[in-house]
């Protein structure tokens, strides 16, 4: 099986990475928590133009990212069983090197140490459209459209207003984010097993 998994908010926990230094910028009686993301664009959400691009901008923010809960466990036996993973993660713009080698850095030291991946299983995009596979995990429902496999939403409070219905009228499957892992390898095992079977009776 084609696996493309995203990494921010997927098996990197953005969201609290972005309001944990949101709070260390500002001044506030009770700090913003990852509840308060409502929407997918932040800037939006805080009510300041430009906030999201300063803090991706800044220096190390994605290379201290914590790890998601069950990702590595889940990564190991897909990959164990032999699955293709591909990590397939956005830039916040073209001026950005210093970001791709934060996430770099960061995959080097929590993925590629404990899983047999290397550089060459890595795509920075500023698009997902073009991927094809078998399954796709993201947290940005439109990152989903166009994609013609089985999709995965991460869940979030800011992905929580869409139901489960793309704008083209495919469904996508909603996880939480401490059984993830756990769920996606039970569906790619189930459809390994459909397609073998099916390989059978040929």
């Amino acid at each position: 099986m084609k696996i493309a998994v995203d990494m921010d908010g997927v098996i990197a926990n953005l969201p609290k990475g972005f309001v944990d230094k949101y709070n260390s910028m500002r001044d506030f009686a009770v700090n913003k928590t990852v509840n308060d993301i409502h929407t997918y664009n932040m800037d939006v959400t805080f009510r300041e133009s430009g906030i999201c691009q300063k803090i991706f901008r800044s220096h190390n923010f994605f290379y201290n990212l914590e790890v998601m809960p069950g990702v590595i466990a889940g990564l190991e036996k897909l990959f164990g069983d032999g699955h293709e993973i591909l990590i397939v993660t956005k830039l916040p713009n073209e001026d950005c090197g210093h970001v791709q080698f934060d996430k770099m850095k960061w995959l080097q030291e929590h993925i590629f140490s404990s899983i047999d991946l290397t550089k060459k299983d890595v795509v920075f995009c500023y698009g997902k459209q073009w991927y094809r596979g078998d399954f796709m995990i993201d947290d940005y429902p439109d990152n989903l459209l166009k994609f013609d496999g089985t999709r995965i939403l991460i869940d979030w409070p800011y992905n929580r207003e869409k139901d489960g219905n793309t704008d083209e009228g495919n469904k996508f499957i909603r996880l939480k984010q401490e059984t993830a892992w756990d769920e996606i390898y039970e569906m790619v095992k189930k459809r390994q097993v459909e397609m073998t079977k099916g390989i059978g009776c040929l």
